[in-house]
């Protein structure tokens, strides 16, 4: 359905999401402006001692006042989120399925709400909203009927689709989802290796090849990789020079951040002046203590130098995997941040 935009006064016509997409230029989230964004919301109701049958007799009106509640709920809280100025384009389905559910000695209906629109805020709450009031609406009908599983199925925003439940997502849902962005698409990446052995030809830098590795597999150009022996002086030199450079977004040292004497890149990241991101380290930190708890010491740091983000990891091969394994999911948010973009 159309909605008329207070500001432009003209009627946009519902292609949805791939119609917006094509609309939107291509860099809105990393300015903070409006996003294109599809959710996906879903739930179910369980009907004890309903048989399939009764069900299916009522489901036609039930579905009809389902969708006007649906509909009702995501307006009202787009309201009160103030963002009817904010969204100037708006898509509302609703779709209402039952089925026998013999496990339950009774019927059970899902109901699935989509909300597409471009906002400057998640329209994940007004698809949420949208799912609870048809659910409820429904109930009403049915004595102990029980609302169970509400949660965002889907997200589609600027064409990056996440399906965070792909169990609970229909196929036709999943079906015409875009495939999901690589974490470090359109990325540029440095690595660099600390390691006096590696630096010195006694082994190979196995650690800087598997980063290597895995930032190309993760969508990222790989645009300089160095070892360089644990030296403090030579590693400042060559994170000031590529911070300096304006054309990598992401800097991956490796090795390093020990307790021994030769380890030294915390400190010279920080002499350099990088604006800390205390948490990563910490979640590195916690997410490899799940395996091995010597991963306590580790002094990894990141944080940000003009436009680049800066990350020190561990040495290992094993801990590089699991550091990374984390780290992905973070840095396309990370980055958009760090070029202006929303918080939310």
């Amino acid at each position: 359905m159309g909605e008329q935009h207070p500001e432009h006064g003209k009627r946009h016509e519902s292609r949805g999401i791939a119609g917006m997409l094509g609309e939107c230029p291509p860099a809105l989230h990393d300015r903070g402006l409006p996003l294109a964004q599809e959710l996906v919301a879903g739930g179910e109701l369980r009907l004890p001692s309903t048989p399939a049958t009764e069900l299916a007799a009522r489901l036609p009106l039930l579905t009809a006042n389902a969708r006007l509640r649906a509909l009702a709920a995501v307006r009202a809280h787009a309201r009160e989120s103030i963002t009817l100025g904010d969204a100037h384009w708006r898509e509302i389905h609703c779709e209402v399925t039952a089925v026998d559910d013999a496990g339950e000695g009774g019927a059970l209906v899902r109901v699935r709400v989509v909300v597409s629109g471009i906002a400057t805020r998640s329209l994940g709450g007004d698809a949420l909203a949208g799912t609870a009031a048809a659910l409820t609406g429904i109930a009403q009908e049915f004595p102990w009927s029980v609302i169970d599983d509400l949660r965002i199925l889907a997200i589609d925003i600027e064409g990056r689709a996440r399906a965070l439940h792909c169990e609970a997502l229909p196929d036709d849902v999943a079906a015409r989802l875009p495939a999901q962005r690589a974490a470090l698409a359109r990325t540029r990446c440095a690595v660099i290796t600390l390691s006096d052995r590696a630096a010195n030809g006694v082994y190979e830098d196995k650690s800087g090849a598997l980063l290597a590795r895995i930032v190309s597999d993760a969508g990222g150009s790989l645009v300089h990789q160095l070892v360089l022996p644990d030296d403090g002086e030579r590693l400042a030199i060559e994170v000031e020079v590529l911070s300096r450079r304006g054309d990598i977004d992401v800097l991956v040292c490796t090795g390093g951040t020990g307790i021994g004497p030769r380890d030294i890149t915390p400190e010279t990241l920080l002499r350099l002046g990088i604006r800390p991101i205390p948490g990563i380290g910490e979640l590195l930190r916690a997410h490899s203590a799940n395996v091995v708890r010597s991963a306590w010491l580790s002094r990894s740091v990141a944080g940000t130098l003009g436009t680049m983000i800066v990350i020190a990891l561990p040495g290992s091969q094993k801990a590089v995997a699991e550091c990374m394994e984390v780290l992905l999911p973070l840095l396309p948010h990370t980055l958009s941040m760090l070029h202006g973009g929303a918080h939310g």
